[in-house]
């Protein structure tokens, strides 16, 4: 099966890194296997990848890097390693161990979900500005860069300004069809997003609506 996707993976254990290379080969990627932090950062500065796969302790030791743009799997031991406030730069996870068909399945969620564009610039409150295909995200004269995930979910939410967007179809349009990722990767975007709004004139223009959903007035 041919596919152009390229896909960096990093994972600690001579185990989990045969099980990623198994699984993705068989699906046509193009694969960049490591074991080390060191090699994870040459191959990411040396190549364009659509997806990284990594465990916490590479996540951790690569966080400090402000400029990573490319979504990121997880592989953690528990959800509490995936949590957002973490700042680990991750889009989604998986629960150990390990499986071929859920990490077949969320490898391709998120490669098409940050393959996904909208068209035109968006406008929200307070002159909030979103460029979709530069993933910018303008306040005033400030000019934010949000990642793949962060710039679809925005993008949803402010074409849909004043409508509150459901959780499911966040889920959905934003992580691809096929069995529905965990709630909470939404809120872990959710998050970031009120994060990098965080002392703008556009800080809490997202609401939540318990239960339901989000929307930007």
């Amino acid at each position: 099966m041919g596919n152009d996707s390229r896909i960096l993976v990093g994972l600690s254990t001579p185990e989990e890194r045969q099980t990623a290379a198994e699984t993705l080969e068989a699906r046509g990627y193009d694969l960049a296997v490591v074991s080390s932090v060191e090699l994870l950062m040459a191959l990411r500065e040396a190549l364009p990848f659509d997806l990284m796969v990594v465990d916490s302790a590479m996540a951790t030791r690569y966080r400090s890097h402000s400029g990573y743009r490319i979504p990121t799997l997880l592989v953690s031991d528990d959800a509490e390693g995936a949590d957002p406030s973490q700042d680990l730069h991750v889009d989604d996870f998986i629960i150990r161990p390990l499986g071929a068909a859920e990490l077949a399945r969320r490898a391709a969620a998120l490669i098409a979900g940050s393959q996904v564009r909208v068209e035109g610039e968006l406008a929200g409150p307070a002159g909030m500005v979103v460029k979709p295909d530069s993933r910018e995200l303008i306040i005033g004269h400030d000019s934010i860069q949000l990642r793949p995930r962060e710039a679809r979910v925005l993008s949803l939410l402010l074409g849909r300004r004043g409508e509150v967007v459901k959780v499911d179809t966040l889920l959905k349009d934003v992580w691809g069809p096929g069995p529905s990722s965990s709630r909470n990767v939404v809120e872990a975007q959710i998050s970031r997003l009120r994060s990098k709004l965080r002392g703008t004139e556009a800080e809490g223009a997202i609401i939540t609506v318990s239960g339901v959903g989000y929307l930007i007035r």
